[in-house]
Formats: C-alpha cells, structure tokens, sequence
C-alpha cells in the first residue's frame, strides 16, 4: 500500500518528501465523508416532522405555512437563498413554500423496493395524511379548466398533482361540505366567498340571492325617487309598484314576466307615451323592441339607445318594423329565439341571415303563432 511519507537518505541526513496528491486525495475523500455524515443527519431532523396525521380540510388563510413543518421550510430557504441568519429572518418565498409541499407531498416512510434491479423504480403512493395545499390546488385547478384525466394523472405520477381519483373524490367532499353549511345557516352562500372577500360574478349565479337582491332595489328605489315631472314603474316580484301611483294596473299586474328583457316590454307597452325610449345592450330587447313598435299606435316612436362608448347608437325600432312588415316584425321574437339568442344555440351551420331568406309569407302565421 503507497504511503504519503517518503525517506531519503543524502550523505548523514534524512529528508522527508510528502506525496501531495495521494495526500489531497485522502482529504478529500476525507471532507466527502463527513458531508455525507451532516446530509444523512439533516434528513433525519427534517423527516421526524414530515411524516404527519393531517388532512385536507379546504384553503384557509394561511394553509401553506401550517401544512409543511419549520424545519423543511427553513432548509429549503437556505437552499434556494443561502444559510444566511439574516435571510432567514425575513418572510419565506412563494418558491420555497411550493418546494416544501412538494417535498412532504413525496414523502414516505419506507421505500418501495423495485422488481428488479433493471426496472424502473416505484411511483409513490401518496398518503391522504401528506397531502398539502399546492398539489390538492394544482389537481382541482387542472381538472376544473381542462376535465382531462389523462393530464391530471401524469401530474400525479411525477409528484406535482394529485391523482384523478383523488381529485374527484375532494370534489364531492366539497360539494357535500357546501350543503352541510347551507342546511346549518340556511343561507344560500357559495363556496367561493370567504372573509372579506365579496364576488359579484359567484353572488349573482345564484337565483335566491338575484330575487333578493332585486326586491331590495326596487323597494330603495322606489323610496328614493324624487322626481315629480316623471313617472317610475317598477316591480317586485309578481307585485308591479308605481310612484306617483298608477290608478289602473290590472293591465300590468300581476307581472308573471321571468326574463327582464320582456319585463321592459311590458313597461314600454303600457307607458301611454308617444315616444319611448329603452336603453340596453343586449341585442334580444332590440329584437323584442321592433315587436313592440307594430303592435302600437302608427304616429308612436320606440328608439332604442344601444351599445356603449364608441359603438353607443340610437336605434328606430318603429321604422324597422314598417321596413320589415308588421308580420315579419311579430314573428321575430320567436325567428330570434330559434336561431340563436342568449339562452338557445343556433342550428349547427345555419345562421339567422340564411334563415331570415326563407322566412315566407306562408309560414309566419306559424312562426308568430309558437
């Protein structure tokens, strides 16, 4: 075996050479031990807080923090940004608290050995008891925009994402969650509103909370109007409410009338004014609009005041109905509806341009008769 200490021997003294290189090499391999060593046991520290008992149970505030353990989350920052005392003082980044899920998402107790040494290892078998917010989110997002199993479960295959089976099984927990809080505080709520939080677009798809919403503006704004040279027609619900007060709304009441495109109508129908106008920006109260105007007197006038900023336009609904003809102008509330409006698609490959070209004599009577 060489040795690194070489003795030579020059007249009646001794000198002694260093072999440098084999010496550096036992250093070396030396340092590469002991790192090995400060590895092996900072993954002993870092795994006696991975393994854990808890749960899914939503996104509160403050989920992912709670969800991986101090130690992994500080290893991590000082991996991503150095061991320094004063980084580590400071608030963790989205990076690391992503890393950290992962890495307890991933953790097992044991390894599962493979077949043979030439196969491919194992995937994991993630544990309900590992799950942390960034992968549960990852899953139910992906599933949510795109509803392809095969996507979702290649995510969860190399560690990212829940699996499928997994995602739909959160699903239905959160669906059965939602019910439980309706039956418990007999509110309509949806799920997405949290805190103090309010979202508009979540609040309105639900139809209790339109009807509430709407009785409420009808009865604020009924006790608000102050102008006497005007006339303010309103409703709630089925009740029709007037201020002044109308002395006659048995034509109008009760008001059974579901879509507020047709509500306008109504209104408009019973105004007793010679010229009206109707704003909006839905192309159905346009079409409803030109109905409207050949079923009133010949010298009345129904403009519509249409689109927004620079597409904003009066519209002559009483002129378009003369052009048209008053059987074609009370057939096109159903033509409209049949070839496509905001609730009914069109028939595939048939647009209302080549619809309207065979739109006969013959055939209007039934057409206006649906």
């Amino acid at each position: 075996m060489p040795t690194s200490l070489t003795c030579v021997q020059s007249n009646v003294d001794v000198m002694c050479c260093w072999h440098l290189q084999t010496t550096s090499a036992k250093a070396c391999k030396l340092d590469t031990d002991v790192d090995a060593v400060h590895l092996a046991r900072a993954a002993q520290i870092v795994r006696r807080h991975i393994i854990g008992d808890s749960t899914f149970s939503g996104f509160p505030a403050g989920c992912q923090q709670d969800s991986v353990p101090p130690t992994l989350l500080a290893l991590v920052s000082m991996i991503l940004e150095g061991p320094s005392i004063k980084h580590q003082s400071e608030s963790t980044t989205p990076a690391a608290l992503t890393i950290a899920q992962l890495l307890k998402f991933n953790s097992v107790k044991h390894r599962r050995a493979a077949i043979d040494s030439r196969s491919a290892p194992r995937s994991v078998r993630h544990a309900a008891t590992q799950e942390t917010p960034a992968p549960n989110y990852i899953g139910l997002m992906l599933h949510a925009h795109t509803r392809k199993r095969e996507l979702v479960d290649r995510l969860a295959h190399i560690g990212i994402s829940i699996s499928y089976d997994r995602v739909l099984s959160l699903s239905t927990q959160l669906g059965y969650s939602t019910c439980r809080l309706y039956h418990q505080e007999q509110v309509v709520c949806p799920p997405t509103m949290r805190g103090d939080v309010f979202n508009w677009a979540s609040f309105l798809r639900v139809d209790d909370n339109k009807t509430e919403l709407f009785c409420f503006l009808s009865g604020a704004l009924l006790d608000s109007f102050q102008l006497a040279e005007k006339q303010l027609v309103i409703t709630n619900r089925d009740a029709v409410l007037s201020k002044p007060p109308l002395l006659d709304t048995t034509s109008r009441a009760p008001c059974a009338q579901e879509e507020v495109d047709s509500c306008m109508m109504l209104h408009a129908a019973h105004a007793g004014h010679s010229k009206i106008t109707i704003r909006t920006v839905n192309t159905d109260v346009v079409v409803l609009a030109v109905a409207l105007a050949c079923t009133l007197e010949e010298d009345d006038e129904v403009w519509v005041s249409f689109g927004t900023g620079k597409a904003f336009r009066f519209l002559a609904a009483h002129e378009m109905a003369r052009a048209v003809g008053p059987e074609k102008a009370q057939a096109l509330p159903m033509f409209h509806a049949l070839t496509r409006c905001d609730m009914v698609s069109c028939f595939a490959g048939r647009g209302k341009r080549r619809v309207y070209t065979h739109l006969h004599c013959e055939i209007l009577p039934f057409v206006t008769n649906l």
